[in-house]
């Protein structure tokens, strides 16, 4: 099998080049960037990745093309024999999937493929550390996570390796972990199986209740202890109800008193629980009712589903997580969804979507968790290397090489557009439309898509910017939209759109028209505004249309279902 180098700033990469047989083992594709991953910020002076195809002289002919994340062509150079080096420049925000194939005399054939995103001006420390965009970098480089704009972070302990002394104490345990890079707020947790001093039982990893919960006191104080740099945020236990062999009043006291110990050692130290693998309202409230919240700052829970869209159960379960806390009073108790993301492969208990998919429904969960007040939402994950299997492992937004999978990209775009958002945000949703408004330094942001695909959205007044899922631009032709399930967001310098009014859905025939409150004239080549009255061009597509335009009220939203 042939090889590649890929070059990055840290060290050579090796990966493999597709090809057919005859193929000399001196004939492969190179293609080198100084960024680690192929990942470029504004600060790239030479957004590029340089090609290098060796034994050129004996080509016939070869391909160089870039697409982006729906393999949409953006250039193709064709390069003849006796080229060796081209430079490809990527020229604005985005993702780019960059495909080389060279065909030889002697009729042998090489591909490959390396992807690339630019991210855009890196977000200030200040920006990041105030937003809930959380990315765990676990076991990639946390720089990458915070260039792409995430705030937040995880590290995990354990407690299985603790011995006793003679004496039947805790005996000082060196975890031997680099220190935590300050720039980032990070949450601390337990995991795995208790030791077989203090269960009793021998296990891979159950969770069994300690027999002695005095001495199990003692581990915890010890712990607390024992970590350097403890983390200014603490969750008792990462999905404990997984493995838990004991009753629910049990896992409560378990839960308390890791929390009461880490309070004792460190004060300042904000404490958060349960943690649950997906948001189970009744068993919340089950353990609630049995003294949850008494020890707690703060609700940590993971929001996984089994690889359905965002707006589906995992929006309609944080929905009614936040009702159930306003129900008994705690509508201002701290949020912080600690897990959630979805699979790229098979392997794993979740059913997988692709690459281009998972970019859609992170881009979309984080928009749609922005609208609601949520302290941090960390997506899983960065970089998982060594997993127990390839759907544990395509949870990752990067791929093992660290180049980026879409997804990455729309992160990076997406914690750009929500960093400095106002308290005040909107969410109206229409069936498959969705419509998030915020309020941003001046302007009124927006984030819209439609999770059917296919409707329109047109405003009177043009964005000053627009960019699509990734942070490419996006023009409006002329003032109209057409939406898809990947978000496009927007910025306006009108404040009061923030405010606009929805008016109740209409349908009404092509070519026909009716009366509406707006007073501007405007339209494109599908209807028309003039003289309070909505015209729809017989030439209009079928389909849902959401007309935004100004009436001698404010902002207005109408949606028509053109027939």
């Amino acid at each position: 099998m042939l090889h590649n180098v890929l070059w990055f700033g840290c060290g050579a990469k090796e990966s493999e080049v597709r090809t057919t047989s005859n193929v000399s083992l001196n004939t492969f594709i190179e293609i080198i960037s100084s960024n680690p991953g192929n990942i470029f910020d504004n600060n790239d002076n030479m957004r590029s990745v340089e090609f290098y195809l060796k034994n050129s002289d004996k080509l016939t002919s070869g391909t160089l093309s870039v697409y982006d994340e729906k393999e949409n062509v953006l250039s193709n150079v064709e390069f003849k024999p006796g080229v060796e080096a081209l430079n490809i420049s990527l020229p604005s925000k985005g993702y780019y999937n960059i495909k080389a194939f060279a065909s030889y005399r002697d009729g042998s054939t090489a591909e490959h493929a390396v992807t690339a995103a630019v991210i855009g001006r890196q977000l200030s420390e200040n920006e990041r550390l105030g937003s809930f965009f959380g990315l765990w970098h676990l076991n990639g480089d946390v720089r990458i996570s915070g260039a792409a704009g995430s705030g937040w972070t995880r590290r995990m302990w354990g407690l299985k390796d603790y011995k006793i002394d003679d004496d039947g104490k805790p005996v000082p345990f060196d975890f031997a972990k680099p220190p935590m890079d300050k720039g980032y707020n990070w949450i601390g947790t337990l995991a795995w199986e208790l030791p077989e001093w203090l269960t009793g039982v021998q296990t891979k990893k159950e969770l069994y209740p300690p027999e002695d919960w005095g001495r199990f006191a003692e581990l915890v104080d010890r712990f607390a202890k024992d970590v350097p740099d403890f983390p200014p945020y603490f969750e008792v236990f990462n999905e404990p109800e997984v493995h838990w062999k004991g009753t629910e009043e049990e896992l409560v006291r378990f839960i308390n008193t890791i929390a009461q110990g880490i309070r004792a050692v460190h004060p300042d130290t904000k404490v958060l629980a349960p943690t649950l693998y997906r948001i189970d309202v009744p068993r919340l409230q089950r353990l609630i009712d049995l003294g949850l919240l008494g020890s707690l700052d703060g609700i940590s829970i993971h929001a996984y589903v089994n690889g359905t869209k965002p707006e589906a159960e995992f929006f309609k379960r944080v929905k009614e997580l936040k009702a159930y806390l306003s129900s008994i009073g705690k509508a201002d108790f701290p949020v912080y969804i600690t897990e959630f993301g979805w699979t790229t492969a098979e392997g794993t208990w979740q059913e997988p979507v692709d690459e281009l998919t998972q970019a859609k429904y992170l881009s979309r969960a984080f928009t749609l968790l922005a609208t609601e007040n949520i302290e941090a939402a960390i997506f899983f994950c960065q970089l998982y290397r060594n997993a127990p299997n390839t759907g544990e492992e395509a949870f990752s937004i990067l791929h093992q090489d660290h180049t980026p999978k879409p997804a990455f990209a729309a992160f990076a775009n997406a914690s750009r557009w929500l960093a400095g958002i106002s308290e005040e945000r909107r969410l109206v949703q229409k069936g498959g439309l969705n419509l998030a408004l915020f309020l941003k330094g001046g302007t009124t942001a927006v984030a819209a898509w439609d999770s059917d695909s296919g409707s329109l959205l047109a405003l009177e007044t043009a964005p000053l910017v627009a960019e699509d899922m990734t942070g490419r631009p996006v023009n409006a032709e002329p003032v109209s939209f057409r939406l898809s399930d990947s978000p496009v967001f927007m910025s306006f310098a009108d404040q009061n759109l923030f405010d606009m009014a929805v008016a109740a859905p209409v349908a009404m025939n092509r070519g026909k028209a009716i009366s509406v409150p707006f007073i501007g004239e405007w339209g494109d080549k599908f209807f028309n505004v003039a003289n309070s009255t909505l015209r729809v061009m017989s030439n209009a597509p079928q389909g849902r249309y959401t007309i935004i335009g100004t009436t001698s009220e404010g902002w207005q939203a109408i949606l028509v279902d053109v027939q």
